[in-house]
């Protein structure tokens, strides 16, 4: 007799001829809850991990399947990414976050049509002479180079 406690089912067991080789297997890995899983680590006394084995039936036989507890890794980011989304747009929306991120980007689309239709690029200042006011390209001051002082 081949007798399998496995807490999830198995294929194998029952009586077998003495002396054959009874092919035995579990399920591999198994929902709990919602956010659990049950994964097979293998036959108490064989090697680990092997969630089908071949076993030799001489005597009445009882094989034990052990699992282990896991958390569902992809329903649990979910579950805890989901509210934090919802909270950050509720809080974008409230606040005007929105208009601002659109604001933003038509100032920088604006900036940069309007260096595109000047024909001087935006590298091209040239080197800065010894001045005391700061460069300016279109009535804006452009940063200074790093390293390079006003004197």
């Amino acid at each position: 007799m081949l007798k399998i406690n496995a807490p999830h089912g198995a294929a194998g067991e029952g009586w077998q001829k003495a002396g054959s080789v009874a092919p035995v297997s579990v399920t591999s890995t198994f929902s709990e809850m919602f956010l659990l899983n049950s994964t097979f680590s293998g036959f108490g006394g064989y090697p680990p991990g092997q969630s089908s084995i071949q076993v030799l039936v001489n005597e009445p036989t009882t094989l034990t399947a052990l699992y282990r507890t896991e958390p569902n890794l992809p329903v649990l980011a979910m579950v805890l990414l989901l509210p934090l989304l919802a909270v950050i747009v509720y809080l974008m929306a409230t606040r005007g976050g929105f208009d601002s991120l659109r604001a933003r980007l038509k100032r920088v689309r604006s900036a940069a049509r309007a260096r595109s239709k000047s024909n001087t690029p935006a590298a091209e200042t040239g080197p800065l002479e010894s001045t005391t006011e700061l460069p300016t390209r279109n009535g804006t001051h452009l940063p200074l180079p790093i390293g390079d002082e006003l004197h």
